[in-house]
This record gives structure tokens, sequence and C-alpha cells, in this order.
């Protein structure tokens, strides 16, 4: 590895993440200003993200501007979130918070206060002659000179971090000297191999020079411990292993000077504990057949996680960005189909086209007396173990300088061959670059670097806590390779249900059927939904309003006997809204309407506008009897009922941006009978050849209150000889009318109630 600072060079530039040759989908990247005197934040930072309903989730920690922070997928257009950034100032031990909202893709300028906020597309990196555009996309704010003492301040020219109470959920930083793990697996058919390390540089503890510093039995492990204090530079190659017969066979190491052992170099920069938190920087991981290869390999983070690699030999742009996994190796080399490592040896060597075979081509091969296969030496060392350099033939030492794209001068006469740099290196006939030998790694491995100059395929920088598993393999291995499933977020999640999409698996084969499994779970508990897969989706149903989720989607396809399951998808996280039903419906009849109102349905969706719809039908739940009245209040008067009949209202509550509805159970209620008086009743209270009286009580009224009666609502007549009322009054009982008597056949008193508009039936009475 030549560059193990470019993963700093990277964090402070912010100029490190192109190209499409890792993956399909880009990548966020959060770039933090560079601290400085009388600057702000301070670290660490702690990144939270904000869900749909407002809950936040802490996601990630910044230690320093040297970490490569990514906060997920990216879609131009498409991505929604909102990030919170948390910082606990040195002094006076307060926090401050920025926020930094996107929407539709592009930032919010309303919402987001982080000062000198930014998102653009990093620009294409020149690389070996091609435009490589990026695959990754910073999201960036600047510094503000002091610190805002004002409650809620949002300055976006300059200060945006507003004092706040301490972040909820309790900031979580990691541990102090944290243990990280280089694992090494024996996934060979070998009883035993074994494993060596060297060191890049002479003085570089804790690595150790040594050609046997385990042996791993066969399916076992041995575990490479990292403190605090890291490791820098340190290579690790298999050195031996046990064949058949049980002899050790020698397979290139370090000790002699002539080694063709493929390497895996690791730096783990220290974790310090500067000023009561943890830092540290990007770990660096590469994989090298630059001197041969003996052995196979497939390294790939323990745990899911991002890392780019970057392009040599003196720049610090990133050639690309991934999401890798035991599924999605960092860097393989197996042979593709049925070839053994030693035929991939015999078909290669610095021929551009030819094998070990061809005229005029390299034995690359390197053979045990008793016939086992130990390695395979790239042209470079080929050249470099016969002599080349300092052979009196000038072409050898010319071949040996191109091969090793390296300067020599020829012992004979003193000519210079230089070939140091990448420009002289590849260019024309460029030997190196166009040996069998490298299109046959490359063909036969992902992210292996095979000469000098083409390191930049090879060079990994990942977070500073990863572990690494390096799974060492003798023979071919099926090629079939499935990557994990990308879940697009946010996810929308409304009530109960939610739809989850991701961006599809790819398969190594292509055409082969993948199908896909989608894991939800609650406070670590699973949760059982009805789940409807679509391509690559899935619609969820039966979760709990106002809940927490967490998804994970694994491909698998359908491969016949080589049929896989791909390492399980980065979760998501959700949150399904909370809409309650309108509540205490109350109804106020009358004889043809009723005025309803209610209790407000609650709903956690951001900037939803609730509708209700007020229905009242002749059974619970049965078809309206009358027209819907709609209101965006919670209140309605409905019309058109019949009076003196029982109707059931049912409220619906409709949120307009998910369409999800929620309803009150049908309350009854009867509507007023008609408006009516009763007949007055008339007795003859005292009669005479003078004079007669007549009373009756007031009359009852129905369906309205026309208050307290008096003379005015009777109407009293007499019919036969004219008669003159000599008395008509009335108290709260009723009234009493006496009149004079003129025939002796008898007189007739009809009375008539009337209040309003209602008149009641008249009453008549004979008084003789």
């Amino acid at each position: 590895m030549k560059h193990k600072w470019l993963g700093l060079i990277c964090g402070v530039l912010a100029l490190c993440f192109s190209s499409g040759m890792l993956a399909d989908t880009d990548y966020l990247f959060l770039g933090v200003p560079a601290q400085s005197s009388g600057n702000y934040p301070t670290f660490p930072i702690y990144v939270y993200q904000t869900d749909q309903t407002g809950k936040e989730t802490q996601i990630d920690y910044v230690a320093n501007t040297y970490e490569q922070i990514f906060l997920g997928s990216y879609v131009s257009g498409v991505t929604t979130a909102t990030y919170q950034f948390y910082y606990q100032d040195t002094v006076n031990k307060g926090w401050y918070r920025c926020t930094f909202a996107l929407s539709d893709g592009n930032i919010v300028a309303a919402t987001t206060s982080c000062p000198g906020p930014v998102l653009v597309q990093f620009t294409p990196v020149i690389f070996n002659g091609q435009s490589i555009q990026p695959n990754a996309w910073k999201l960036g704010f600047g510094s503000g000179g002091v610190e805002c003492q004002q409650p809620n301040c949002t300055d976006h020219n300059g200060i945006g971090w507003a004092p706040v109470p301490v972040p909820s959920p309790a900031p979580v930083a990691p541990a102090p000297n944290q243990n990280r793990t280089i694992t090494f697996i024996n996934n060979t058919p070998f009883k035993t191999i074994t494993l060596g390390e060297s060191c890049t540089t002479s003085a570089a503890p804790p690595c150790v020079v040594n050609n046997s510093l385990a042996t791993i039995d066969q399916g076992a492990s041995y575990v490479v411990n990292v403190g605090s204090a890291g490791l820098n530079s340190a290579n690790f190659f298999i050195s031996g292993y046990q064949n058949a017969q049980g002899e050790q066979v020698s397979t290139g190491g370090y000790s002699d000077g002539k080694p063709y052992a493929n390497l895996m170099e690791f730096t783990l920069l220290p974790i310090t504990n500067d000023g009561g938190f943890v830092s540290f920087q990007a770990s660096n991981a590469d994989t090298s057949a630059v001197n041969g290869f003996n052995f196979g390999f497939s390294l790939y983070p323990a745990e899911p996680t991002y890392c780019t690699y970057t392009a040599g030999p003196e720049n610090s742009n990133a050639l690309g960005v991934g999401y890798f996994s035991v599924s999605q190796p960092i860097a393989q080399l197996a042979p593709m189909g049925n070839l053994t490592f030693q035929q991939l040896c015999e078909n290669s060597s610095q021929l551009s086209n030819g094998g070990s075979s061809a005229p005029g081509a390299w034995n690359l091969s390197v053979i045990s007396p008793e016939g086992d296969f130990q390695g395979c030496y790239s042209p470079c060392q080929y050249a470099s173990v016969n002599g080349y350099a300092t052979s009196s033939d000038n072409s050898k030492v010319q071949l040996q300088a191109q091969y090793c794209c390296s300067k020599l001068t020829a012992p004979s006469d003193g000519s210079i061959f230089d070939y140091s740099t990448p420009e002289l290196c590849n260019a024309a006939p460029a030997l190196a670059m166009n040996s069998t030998y490298v299109k046959n790694l490359h063909a036969n491995s992902n992210h292996v670097y095979t000469f000098a100059y083409d390191d930049s395929t090879g060079d990994f920088a990942c977070p500073g806590l990863t572990n690494f598993v390096v799974s060492i393999v003798s023979t071919a291995q099926n090629p079939n390779t499935l990557s994990a499933p990308v879940i697009t977020t946010p996810v929308t999640a409304v009530g109960t249900t939610a739809n989850i999409a991701w961006s599809a698996a790819v398969d190594s084969n292509p055409g082969t059927p993948i199908t896909y499994q989608l894991v939800l779970t609650s406070d670590d508990q699973p949760v059982h939904a009805q789940i409807n897969y679509g391509t690559d989706s899935a619609s969820v149903s039966g979760l709990q309003a106002g809940y927490s989720y967490k998804a994970i989607v694994t491909a698998t396809d359908k491969n016949g006997a080589g049929s896989q399951q791909s390492q399980p998808s980065q979760p998501a996280y959700f949150t399904t809204t909370f809409f309650t039903a309108p509540t205490n419906v109350a109804i106020t009849p009358t004889q043809t309407s009723a005025a309803i109102t209610w209790t407000p349905s609650q709903d956690t969706y951001p900037n939803a506008t609730i509708m209700y719809a007020a229905t009242v039908s002749l059974t619970p739940g049965g078809d309206p009897a009358v027209p819907v009245v709609s209101s965006t209040s919670p209140s309605a008067t409905v019309n058109g009922l019949t009076s003196s009949t029982q109707y059931y209202a049912t409220i619906k509550a409709t949120d307009t941006v998910n369409n999800l509805v929620a309803s009150a159970s049908p309350v009854p209620f009867t509507t007023t009978a008609a408006a009516s008086l009763s007949q007055p009743q008339l007795s003859v209270v005292e009669h005479n050849s003078e004079l007669g009286t007549v009373s009756w009580p007031h009359v009852t009224a129905t369906g309205f209150n026309p208050g307290q009666l008096g003379t005015g609502n009777y109407t009293v007549s007499i019919t036969g000889a004219p008669a003159v009322i000599t008395n008509y009054s009335c108290d709260g009982s009723g009234c009493t009318v006496t009149f004079s008597r003129r025939s002796t056949q008898g007189d007739t008193v009809t009375v008539t109630a009337h209040a309003g508009d209602v008149t009641s039936l008249p009453a008549s009475i004979l008084v003789r």
C-alpha cells in the first residue's frame, strides 16, 4: 500500500467520492468544516436523523474532519430527509444544534439552519485518461465565528448553532480503548495453512515480521487483535500449507527476499482520547498481487459498512464508494468456472497475448520438487528473481524496468530506463498493464491490484472501527454473487401501513430469478404483519399506528445448487403515523335536522389536512339516509331528516395527504316530533238562565316550546243567539270565559288554541 494517508487527505479536501465503478447507487457524504481557533462546531459531532413523525435517532458519531461519514443512499430529485447535528461546548458544556433538511433531493432553505449549506455532486475524476463521474454527493456546511446565544436562532449568514437541551435519546460515543480485529478463516481443502506477516516500514509496531505467524486448521480461524495503538502497514500472506500427504509446502513467503505470495495489507490508525472524547480515523485495506499470487481470498467487513477506494499514485480522489458486506466483498481473488490457481498461472505470462506455452513466454509457475503448486510469479517478480536488473543484456534491464514500473540503470553502459511514473509505465507498449498476467487476474478478481500503478483498484478506506474478515480459498469458487438490496429512504408509512421499496439486488448470473424477504422488528421484537411483495417493493399492513419499526431486506436467487442468499440490507427505520378517530360525538336533533359536534382527530403526518364526513343512516353503518355533509372543522349540520325517527350518525376523518381513514362508532339519536298543540279540553263550570261559564286547562305543546300561554293564544266563539262575553281570563293553569246567555236551546262554545304558526283542533261544548 503506497498511500496510507489518502483517507486523511480525502477527509480534509472532501474530494474523495466518485465513480460508478462500484455500484449504480449514489451515496450522501457528510462534509464537516475543519475546526480552528474561534470556529464552531467543536468535535465530536453527533449525527441524528429525524423521521416523519419528528422522532430523532442517532445514526453516527463524527470525531474529526478526517472521517468518511456517509448518511445513506441518495437519489437526485427524490431523497427527502432531515438531519440534526449536535455538539457540546467544551467550556460551558452547553449543547448546540443545527439542522439540515432535504426535500425531493434539494436543500429546504426555510428549515435548514446549518451555516453555509451546500449539496453538490462531486466533480468527475480524470483517471488513466478517462473522466469518471462521482457516485456520491456532498452534504456540507461551514463554520460559525461565534456560537449563537439567542434561543432558536438560525442565522443563515454564518451562525446556525442554536442552544438546545441535551439531545434525546442521549448521544452515544464509541467506548475508548476498543479492540479491532482482522479474522483469517481457512476455507481451503487443506488440513492447515500458515499465515505470515511482514511490515512495509522498518519501524511499524505492533507489526511483526514472521513467516509463520499462525497455523490455521481447516474450517478454523485466527484473529489478529488490534488495540487502540493501531496497526501500521502490516502485510499478511499465506506462506505454506499441508498437502494431501501431510507434507508442508512453502508458498512464497517474504523471508527469503523472493516473495510471490499475494498480500493483504492493513493500516488501522490509533484510537485516541482527545479531551475526553474518542477520536479515530479511517482504516485502510488493500490487496496486492504485484509480486505474484498463491491463494485466493475474499476480504469483507464483519458488519456491512461504507468504504471508498482511491486513485493513485499521488491524488486524493476516490474512484468509488460502496456498501460492502460478506456478499459484496471489498476485494476478492478466486478463479472463475473450473480453473485452478495453477491453471490460472499457466494461462498467464509477460506477453500481451499468450500463456506460459507461447513462444518467448516466461513460465511464471512456481512448482515444488514434489510437484506441488507453490504460487505464481508476477512478470515483475519473475524478472527480479532471475536477475534481469543486473544483466549485461540491456534488453533484460529494460524489461524489468517496464514490468516493475521502475527506473533502472544498465550495468553494461549506464543506459537509463525510466518507467517510474504512471504516465511512463502506462505509455505504449505498456507491457505491465497489457500482460496476460494482469488481464487474467482482472478477469478472476475484484479490486486486487496487479502491477505497480494498478493499486488504485485495490486501496480502500473504511470506517476507523471496522473489523475485517479474510476468507482464504485455494480452488475455484462459485462465481455467482448476489449483492444486498438497498432500501429507499425515507419509508412511506401511514397509520397501520407502510410501503417499502429497494434497489434490486444484482446477480452475477443475469436472468436468475430473485426473491426478497422483508423482516420487520419493533424494539428488537419480531413484527407479524401482512406483507404483499412487488418486484422491488412490499406493501405492509397490520402495523400499529405511532410505532417505530426497523426494516431489513434480504435477496435470494434461484440458481439451482448455486442458490444463495445476499447479505441483509442496511436497516431502514421508520415510524407509522398516528391518526386518531373522532371522539365524543354529540348530537342536538330537531324535527328535520341534527347539529353534530365531535372532538377532532389527531394526525402526526406532517402538514396533513383532515376532512370530516358526517353520515346519517337508519341503521348502524347503513347507507346514508340523506346526503353526506363534509367539513374541515369538528362540526356539521345534517338537514332533510324525518321527525320522530331514530337515526345513527357516523363521523369519518380522512387524511388527504395519504388517504387514511378513521371512523368513530355510530351514535344513535332520534329527531323530535312535529310541532303541535293538543285540542283544548272544555268543561262547563256554571250555567243558569243568565250566565254561562266554561274553562279549560292550557293545551300541551309538542315539538316546540310556546312559552307561557295566555288569552292571546286562544280564540273563543259562541254560537246560538248573540252572546256577550262578560269575563275572559287565563292564569298559569288554564283559562275561564263567562258569557251572557241568550238562547234557551243552548249556546255552543268553541275554543281553538294557537301559538306561532301552530294551531290546534277546535274544541266545542254545548251549554244549555
